[in-house]
């Protein structure tokens, strides 16, 4: 695990060569305000790009450094490309920032679906719920909490999160809400099926249900995605562009049934 002032010192020192590169530079001013926005506890500005260099980023790169000192430069821009790809596991590790929420996203999604009281099933540190009500729409933010016991990030929620394992909130709230939202549901836990299932015992007047995740990726269980129905809607679409793939994770938002 590296540390905040570890991660961004380390960025600092790698990209000294390339001080001038419009590349770098954007990452590095991309990495830094989204730290900071998620230090004072905000969710991120900025929609994510991909940061990892491509062959002809790396060339243009190199072309604007010292010829003396190609192999030196060489071996840093690796290790900074590296760094950068490190950087959804340094979120992960240092914030509890799990899934890409940023305001963009949520503006757009709060656009789209004109939804006023959400249920969040495990909320994590409750990126979602806060800019939920900030922006006045109710949303009941609940978790487990069990992985906070092993996590530093687990004792630092930004908003009021309700202590109860996802299938125990769904059957005390689906039917007050508007919309369900799981966001990186783990991999190895069913939990998500059996809310699925209980969801599809529910009568006619649904709400809406949605995930955010990689499917039959990162996220959620292989049960989960074998059984789930995904729905094609222009709206999830106009939102996913606010949620772009910035490694190599493919993570999304889907409307489900």
């Amino acid at each position: 695990m590296i540390d905040i002032d570890e991660y961004l010192n380390e960025l600092t020192n790698l990209s000294s060569p390339f001080k001038n590169d419009k590349l770098i530079k954007k990452r590095i001013n991309f990495i830094e305000e989204t730290v900071h926005e998620l230090i004072n506890k905000r969710i991120p500005k900025q929609t994510f790009f991909d940061l990892i260099f491509d062959e002809d980023e790396i060339i243009q790169i190199l072309k604007n450094t010292d010829p003396n000192d190609l192999n030196q430069n060489i071996n840093k821009l690796e290790k900074l490309d590296s760094l950068l790809s490190y950087f959804r596991q340094f979120l992960q590790e240092n914030f509890g920032y799990w899934a890409t929420i940023t305001r963009p996203f949520m503006d757009t999604f709060i656009q789209e679906f004109h939804c006023q009281k959400y249920l969040e099933l495990m909320a994590g540190n409750g990126y979602i719920s806060e800019y939920l009500r900030e922006h006045d729409i109710l949303s009941i933010a609940t978790d487990s909490t069990q992985w906070a016991q092993n996590s530093k990030t687990g004792q630092d929620t930004i908003t009021d999160i309700e202590e109860l394992d996802a299938l125990t909130a769904f059957k005390k709230y689906a039917n007050e809400v508007d919309a369900i939202i799981i966001a990186w549901s783990p991999d190895y836990d069913e939990i998500d099926y059996q809310i699925l299932q209980e969801y599809r015992k529910m009568k006619e007047s649904k709400p809406y249900f949605f995930i955010i995740g990689e499917k039959n990726g990162a996220t959620n269980s292989k049960k989960f995605w074998e059984n789930v129905h995904i729905i094609s809607d222009n709206r999830v679409t106009n939102i996913n562009e606010k949620y772009p793939k910035y490694d190599i994770v493919n993570d999304k938002l889907y409307l489900i049934e």
